[in-house]
């Protein structure tokens, strides 16, 4: 968190990825906002945190993750599916940036929405950091998905969603 430099806008952020990493507040982290909006930046913060206390953690594209995954399916693989999945729900922190760039295929939102599910089940600690809005991944078919990141219902206390709406810092 260190070497980030704060801007109007982007405090609930900053705040968000503390109680994240603290464990005060929902284990599930989703981060939506335009391109260049620091968000990136505060999930690989995220996931240092947990290492200082050599705790396990995993990040990925979500692209990446997701081809992982299908990819476990080839004869030749050398990982399946489910030994994979596995693998991923043992870390502590799951880290997964730029969700929406993966294929957008029903095994694709399978597999989100099953980590997400296993996040919010088993209390293990998910930041995701996206361009999309709830209604985005409604139109891509994701009724579910969309229903567990952007949670309404606050009282659940699962899922908390922050919207960052800062200039692109690279501009």
């Amino acid at each position: 968190f260190g070497n980030f430099h704060p801007r109007p806008g982007t405090e609930e952020m900053v705040e968000a990825a503390h109680s994240l990493v603290s464990g005060a507040g929902p284990h599930v982290l989703v981060l939506t906002g335009r391109v260049g909006g620091g968000m990136s930046h505060i999930l690989e913060a995220v996931g240092w945190a947990p290492l200082d206390t050599s705790r396990s953690v995993r990040y990925d594209l979500a692209g990446k993750f997701v081809d992982r995954l299908r990819f476990s399916h080839e004869h030749d693989a050398k990982e399946d599916l489910e030994t994979l999945m596995a693998w991923y729900r043992s870390r502590h922190t799951l880290l997964l940036d730029d969700m929406g760039s993966e294929r957008d295929t029903g095994f694709a939102a399978e597999k989100l929405v099953e980590i997400v599910e296993d996040r919010i089940t088993h209390s293990g600690r998910l930041a995701i950091a996206t361009n999309f809005t709830k209604q985005d991944i409604q139109c891509r078919g994701s009724e579910r998905l969309a229903s567990r990141l952007f949670q309404g219902n606050q009282t659940l206390g699962e899922v908390r969603v922050v919207s960052v709406d800062v200039a692109d810092y690279r501009a």
